[in-house]
């Protein structure tokens, strides 16, 4: 229930930014908590380099994970180590994402898991996989922000709500009839 009461607030949170359509003087004071390009600076992005870098590293032991801790350490993972370094290499990604563009909802949570379903569950797909349409996914949403309301721009996390909350209730209703 609560995945299904982020989606409202998410889509809910779209709507209003929407509305507010107006000078850009407002559009700019709303940017930066939906997400937004306007005055990128690319001192943060180094630290998205190592993130980068190393997640795919980790595929292997994701994919022991994926069978089980038990299962995993029978194939020799050191559980606690691949855990810890995934969590620590996403929270880094994840900084340097926002510190460059702000928060822009979904697209972290939209893109592995439409990734999953495009190539399966094996963290050597679905991790380079995710950068890729993580990225294709930002530039299509940053041109239906730029150009649909001419002259007027949308904030970006307006746009990637709109995407993420069909999604996610699209996800919950197909899980629903399987389970």
């Amino acid at each position: 229930m609560c995945l299904a009461t982020l989606v409202a607030a998410a889509l809910a949170s779209a709507g209003t930014g929407a509305a507010m359509i107006g000078p850009s003087q407002i559009l700019q004071l709303l940017a930066d908590p939906l997400g937004s390009d306007l005055g990128i600076e690319t001192e943060p992005w180094h630290a998205l380099v190592v993130p980068i870098a190393l997640l795919p590293m980790l595929a292997r032991p994701l994919n022991a994970l994926l069978l089980g801790e038990r299962e995993a350490l029978h194939l020799g993972v050191s559980t606690q180590t691949a855990s810890r370094a995934a969590i620590a290499l996403c929270a880094v990604a994840v900084r340097g994402a926002v510190a460059v563009s702000g928060i822009i909802g979904f697209v972290g949570m939209v893109v592995p898991h439409a990734v999953r379903l495009l190539t399966g569950p094996d963290h050597r797909w679905v991790l380079p996989g995710s950068m890729m349409l993580g990225a294709a996914l930002l530039l299509a949403t940053d041109l239906v922000a730029r150009t649909a309301v001419l002259p007027a721009e949308l904030p970006i996390g307006v746009v990637t709500a709109l995407i993420g909350g069909p999604f996610f209730v699209w996800l919950i209703r197909r899980r629903r009839d399987w389970g």
